[in-house]
């Protein structure tokens, strides 16, 4: 059966708490991504920025304090579902499903290893109705 480790992307941007919005904006454009995670210095995953908490959070927090550079600290989503390494396809799918969410870091001794994203799940062709059913709920 597959796991997180099969699946993962080993190869992931991050970020530290005090990076720019500005600079973490840049980076999904350039790397065509929807989440980039913030870490520490260990690489302990802290909670991630989304394309959304970039949107939402940021254009809420400037309206009220405008000259404030915001930071990732600032908007990050602090409690970030995860996984394991050895987390089985269908145990990914289920959290993405019941959490609605498109990605979800792998972390191993608290520190951050990978992610798996809906496309890593789909693209494996080797799934049965249950994942299906979980990838359409993440999509509804």
């Amino acid at each position: 059966m597959l796991k997180a480790k099969d699946l993962m992307s080993k190869v992931v941007k991050f970020v530290t708490p005090e990076e720019s919005i500005e600079t973490i904006s840049q980076i999904m454009k350039d790397c065509d991504l929807g989440i980039v995670p913030v870490v520490d210095e260990e690489h302990h995953l802290l909670g991630v920025v989304t394309d959304r908490d970039i949107v939402i959070r940021n254009i809420a927090k400037k309206a009220g304090n405008s000259k404030r550079d915001m930071k990732a600290e600032d908007i990050m989503t602090r409690n970030v579902v995860t996984a394991s390494p050895d987390d089985d396809i269908y145990n990914i799918s289920r959290k993405m499903s019941s959490q609605k969410i498109r990605r979800i870091p792998i972390v191993a001794n608290d520190k951050l290893i990978g992610i798996v994203s809906i496309a890593d799940i789909a693209v494996t062709r080797k799934f049965d109705a249950e994942i299906a059913q979980a990838i359409s709920e993440i999509s509804e």
